[in-house]
């Protein structure tokens, strides 16, 4: 029997709060793939051909397991927030700040973030600005602002967790953390 002082009994430390990715978000993965899976094998059964219904079920089969890995790797998201700091995990990298290096905090729906008054330092930051150098002139997931700051590492995003500031309890958890990010705002 483990002595009640080790780690499995230490109480959690109320002040640390996780969040993963939005409801919402978390289920368009699934949906989607299991809509794509079902139309494949509805057509599977329609179909009068053998080699078709063969493709088709074969087809299905690759998506699921093709739809399962991306599940977890969405699920995997979250956002921890603690008397330390904050910080994001995504499958692949990491980026953390403690509260004395956040300066202001974009609470713009689609946009929201935390904007950092040093360089973050690790694998994580330099990943997620050599992704927004690829992607970002293909697609606008963040504003010029926001692109400008992850290419310096000193932006650290928060868009997939914004229903838990809309919904939840995020805006509290990080004002009693930093209460000077909300000071004139509402």
């Amino acid at each position: 029997m483990a002595d009640q002082r080790s780690p499995e009994y230490a109480p959690k430390d109320a002040s640390r709060k996780t969040y993963h990715i939005s409801p919402i978000r978390q289920a368009v993965v699934p949906v989607l793939f299991l809509a794509f899976i079902l139309v494949l094998l509805i057509g599977a059964w329609l179909n009068k051909d053998p080699a078709n219904r063969s493709a088709l079920c074969l087809l299905a089969g690759v998506l699921f397991l093709f739809g399962l890995p991306m599940f977890w790797i969405v699920r995997y998201t979250r956002l921890t927030v603690s008397p330390d700091g904050v910080e994001v995990r995504q499958f692949g990298w990491r980026v953390s700040a403690p509260w004395d290096n956040v300066a202001a905090i974009c609470l713009d729906p689609g946009a929201e973030g935390l904007e950092l008054r040093r360089p973050m330092t690790g694998r994580g930051a330099k990943i997620l600005s050599g992704g927004n150098r690829i992607v970002s002139p293909l697609l606008q997931f963040y504003p010029p602002e926001h692109k400008k700051l992850i290419n310096e590492y000193r932006w650290i995003p928060m868009e997939p967790f914004g229903w838990w500031f809309r919904h939840a309890q995020l805006r509290q958890d990080i004002a009693r953390h930093a209460p000077w990010l909300f000071e004139g705002k509402r």
